[in-house]
């Protein structure tokens, strides 16, 4: 025997659809009623904070390992990575002689310039022998007792006895100040490219600064890096705060100690208002030139899992 139950089937269809309905219509209006009830402000644009100290690559390479997992607690000296740095032996050698010709170089320039130079000398005691004996033939040849050409040769001898004899003497100039300076920083500056290559080469293991838990940043094996940049940070997480930024018109209605709840990637918390600071002079570009700035610390509240930077949305009780 069949029986027929889409009456049944479509009754339940029709007013389980208005049941829904109602039931919608009824949250709207306890949420409206709770808002209306419990006045908040929200503070969409927050973050987590807190110290966190971050361990850097000191040299340009190649991430070739990460020793420890997000979160993971560690100790400070703990090797957290390696790189594989791009400073290849042959540079090395090349940047050392760079750095022995500049020493050789500047050796040279403080040790002065040597030049050869001509030295003039003429025989004193032999020319005034030789004038006094020219002398005499012209006294000679005045009274005809020699001839003329012998007088003409002591004239002779006695002009090739005053000309000049040259010579050549070799002499050390000193550098000038300037050409010293020049040397010496060009030395400065070889020794300063050997010390940076010499530690990028060296650098391949990167240590955990402080004792705490691991926040690795955006870099993944096998990523390039440059020097300074920063592999992951470490820091106390029982120390975070909430940071939020709210606009002036509403200092009035903010206080210490007011009560506050956060969400913090879909999770609720809550917590109390404890810092806040007043704008701060920071230039026309800064969004937030007109804000001040809540804190609610998070030991307390919960979300001891999340991030530095990670983003917040935080909802002040205004309810005094």
């Amino acid at each position: 025997m069949e029986v027929d139950i889409s009456d049944k089937v479509n009754g339940v269809l029709k007013y389980g659809f208005i049941v829904l309905v109602a039931i919608a219509v009824l949250c709207a209006g306890g949420v409206f009623y709770y808002e209306s009830a419990h006045r908040t402000l929200s503070v969409m644009d927050a973050v987590v904070a807190g110290n966190v100290v971050a361990a850097k690559a000191h040299a340009k390479g190649v991430v070739k390992e990460i020793l420890v997992s997000d979160g993971d607690d560690v100790e400070a000296g703990t090797v957290v990575a390696r790189i594989h740095v791009k400073v290849s032996p042959e540079e090395i050698e090349k940047l050392k002689k760079a750095v022995d010709t500049a020493k050789n170089n500047l050796d040279t320039v403080r040790a002065g310039v040597t030049v050869t130079r001509p030295v003039a000398s003429g025989g004193s005691v032999g020319s005034e022998a030789a004038r006094a004996r020219m002398e005499r033939m012209n006294e000679l040849y005045a009274i005809g007792a020699v001839s003329a050409q012998e007088r003409d040769n002591a004239a002779a001898e006695y002009q090739a006895s005053v000309q000049p004899s040259i010579s050549y003497e070799t002499v050390t100039q000193a550098s000038s100040p300037e050409a010293i300076k020049s040397a010496e920083f060009h030395l400065r500056q070889a020794e300063a490219s050997l010390r940076a290559a010499e530690q990028e080469s060296a650098a391949t293991d990167i240590y955990a600064p402080v004792r705490g838990r691991v926040y690795i940043a955006d870099v993944h094996e096998g990523d390039e890096v440059k020097s300074g940049q920063t592999i992951l940070s470490v820091g106390d997480a029982s120390g975070f705060w909430i940071e939020g930024y709210v606009d002036m018109s509403h200092i009035g209605d903010v206080s210490l100690g007011q009560f506050v709840t956060y969400k913090i990637d879909g999770h609720e918390y809550q917590g109390n208002i404890a810092d806040i600071e007043e704008p701060k002079e920071n230039g026309d570009d800064d969004v937030h030139a007109d804000d001040f700035i809540v804190r609610i610390p998070m030991e307390q509240g919960g979300g001891k899992d999340a991030r530095p930077g990670e983003k917040a949305t935080v909802k002040i009780s205004l309810d005094k």
